[in-house]
């Protein structure tokens, strides 16, 4: 098995876009900007309440006939369960928890993009609990992360190890790599190790990919 740091920097430097299938708020935005009538569903939300995904769907998104549970009145009565849990090796996640919590930042930051769309006419948001939880910080954080390249391109710098996570401060965030352009990142002031690290750097290989208005 692959493991997290192995995944993070290998897949990510050889597959061309490889969060494009997880950025569900671009796909959102396109679809907006083509004037078409959006759902966006919060599954943490839906999760919280014990509800079942493809319940919501049906219910909330086609309109069928559902109780208040969103269960189907002739239906026989069934609990919502997670399936398709995959299990794997607890060494298999070899990276701090400091840097799966930048990580996580990171796509935050990227998220606070699309918080515009909230108020889009044609938008609809169901569930919200986490998205609120996530767009409601964007006015405290630099809209920094601009395309899903840079998202990529800062996650695999943490498994690297670009960003300091180690001292006595290791759980504050690097607010001047956050802040970085390009004009700082091609200045030669970065330290050694950092130059080290990203000496031979390059995302994606070849492909390096631009951003497009497609998701």
């Amino acid at each position: 098995d692959m493991s997290l740091y192995e995944y993070v920097t290998h897949r990510f430097e050889t597959v061309v876009d490889p969060l494009r299938s997880l950025d569900s708020l671009k796909l959102a935005k396109v679809f907006l900007d083509k004037d078409i009538e959006t759902v966006i569903i919060d599954m943490s939300g839906v999760a919280a309440l014990g509800f079942d995904m493809s319940n919501i769907v049906a219910c909330d998104v086609l309109n069928a006939e559902c109780t208040e549970r969103k269960t189907f009145p002739r239906a026989p009565a069934k609990k919502a369960e997670i399936a398709n849990i995959k299990t794997h090796s607890q060494d298999n996640v070899n990276m701090t928890s400091v840097q799966l919590d930048q990580i996580n930042d990171v796509i935050e930051r990227y998220d606070c993009n699309f918080v515009t769309l909230m108020q889009h006419k044609k938008v609809k948001i169901l569930y919200s609990k986490d998205l609120d939880a996530i767009l409601s910080k964007c006015k405290e954080r630099e809209g920094d992360i601009r395309t899903r390249d840079d998202m990529v391109r800062r996650i695999i710098d943490i498994a690297r190890g670009v960003i300091n996570v180690g001292g006595e401060n290791n759980s504050e965030k690097d607010d001047d790599y956050y802040s970085d352009d390009e004009t700082d990142s091609n200045s030669g002031d970065t330290n050694e190790s950092t130059s080290e690290v990203e000496d031979g750097f390059k995302v994606n290989g070849e492909n390096y990919y631009e951003e497009e208005e497609e998701a």
